[in-house]
């Protein structure tokens, strides 16, 4: 076969991955068939090996349907060099790692990387780095590194510029105070736990449904009432985490109501969130948590 034969046998591949990711998008879009759609990109990736846009949309449905983490991380690290290529791509290996307990792995990545993102993404990789940072500080705190812990801990409140986070972007960090406020009350240090935890306490205490990509959850009450249970304020730590499982039922019979909006939504996105299926998990997160929460204020 001369070279000519052998590139425009390449391009027949790509225009045959292109054409499967375009039903993958249908399928998932319209049909919501995760299974199909799936198996549509993955047979994508296979015509296309060297496309980091639909290793990224594999790695997307694979979360969408619940995939192992295990699974996830060896299917993106067959193609390591594809990683970088993409910023969405590289919090999504970030992420999988964090699953995969590499946690060090993924705070390389994401303190390593200049990222370009969305606001949508710039929200995901503002918690993605939040919650590494975390986790290395509670590791570093249960190894008996409690200084280097909190230093670690207090990083997790301010961004770094390389990740490219929006000042205008403020997430909820009640979970990052009531942390340190824990590594400090259990070094002996209660004035400074009792900062942490007014900190952890403060914030907005209405939950609220998601009704876009870009909406910020809920779960930040959770901690509020945790930070107010420690400040001695029991009754309204009870209040909130009663609040959320309220809000978490009262909800799940609004949420078909948000079937429209998804439909509504930009027709040339790629993949479109399920703002159904997202609130109804979401609800269920927040129910969970409410039940947790009454027990750990209880106890």
């Amino acid at each position: 076969m001369n070279t000519e034969d052998k590139n425009e046998k390449i391009e027949d591949k790509k225009d045959l991955a292109k054409a499967l990711r375009d039903i993958s998008v249908e399928l998932y879009n319209n049909e919501r068939m995760i299974s199909k759609a799936l198996d549509a990109i993955g047979k994508a990736c296979e015509m296309d090996p060297d496309s980091s846009l639909y290793l990224f949309e594999r790695d997307f449905l694979l979360e969408e349907a619940g995939a192992d983490p295990v699974v996830r991380l060896s299917l993106l690290e067959e193609r390591k060099e594809l990683l970088s290529e993409r910023d969405d791509l590289a919090l999504n290996y970030a992420h999988v790692l964090n699953l995969n307990g590499k946690i060090d792995e993924a705070a390389d990545i994401l303190l390593g990387r200049d990222f370009k993102l969305d606001k949508e993404g710039q929200i995901r990789l503002s918690e993605e780095y939040r919650r590494t940072l975390l986790t290395m500080a509670i590791r570093e705190v249960t190894e008996g590194n409690r200084a280097r812990g909190i230093v670690i801990g207090e990083m997790s409140l301010t961004y770094p510029k390389n990740l490219g986070i929006d000042p205008e972007i403020e997430l909820p960090d009640n979970m990052g105070w009531y942390m340190l406020g824990e590594m400090h009350r259990e070094g002996g240090d209660e004035d400074a736990a009792d900062v942490a935890y007014k900190k952890a306490a403060e914030g907005e205490t209405l939950p609220k449904l998601l009704y876009s990509s870009t909406d910020i959850p809920s779960d930040h009450i959770y901690w509020q009432a945790l930070a107010k249970a420690r400040l001695g304020q029991k009754k309204e730590a009870l209040d909130l985490m009663r609040k959320l499982m309220d809000f978490g039922n009262e909800s799940m019979e609004k949420i078909s109501e948000l079937q429209e909006v998804n439909e509504t939504q930009d027709n040339n996105q790629s993949y479109r969130t399920d703002l159904k299926k997202k609130n109804e998990d979401y609800c269920k997160r927040l129910i969970s948590l409410g039940v947790r929460g009454l027990g750990e204020v209880n106890g």
